[in-house]
């Protein structure tokens, strides 16, 4: 029997502190996991996309000198610092790109294009492709 004038009190409804700070912390963890996804594919992005820009600046580079002809690859410097074409500076900021001749053989010489950039993070990459000119026409490019 209830000896006071008060209704009966109902249970209350709703969160313990204690559930609500281990449900924000819950939330934390996946909001840290989700930031640390982002960031990620950011990076791989730009990897990605920079990795691309600068196989196509090689493969310029190599046109070119595959367009000028066996006199002009028999007198290059050995080693250069190439400059990035107009078109390109757009997606190459950042970039540079670094020529070596070496004298294989008779009548054959070996270009290597290397492109180097920073990327988001800071961290450095380099790109490379070797090129052969043969005095006779013959030509090949592969990376490394």
């Amino acid at each position: 029997m209830n000896h006071s004038n008060h209704p009966p009190r109902k249970k209350e409804a709703g969160f313990t502190l204690v559930e609500v700070a281990l449900s924000a912390t819950v939330m934390l963890f996946v909001i840290a996991g989700m930031l640390s996804a982002v960031t990620s594919g950011a990076q791989m992005l730009d990897s990605s996309n920079r990795m691309v820009t600068a196989s196509n600046l090689i493969t310029h580079h190599v046109n070119e000198l595959r367009l000028e002809g066996w006199d002009r690859v028999a007198t290059l410097p050995a080693s250069r610092t190439l400059s990035v074409p107009t078109r390109f500076s757009s997606v190459a900021n950042g970039m540079s790109i670094h020529r070596t001749v070496v004298e294989e053989d008779t009548n054959l010489y070996r270009a290597t294009f290397a492109v180097s950039w920073t990327g988001i993070t800071g961290r450095n990459y380099t790109e490379s492709e070797d090129a052969l000119f043969a005095k006779n026409g013959l030509s090949a490019t592969y990376g490394y």
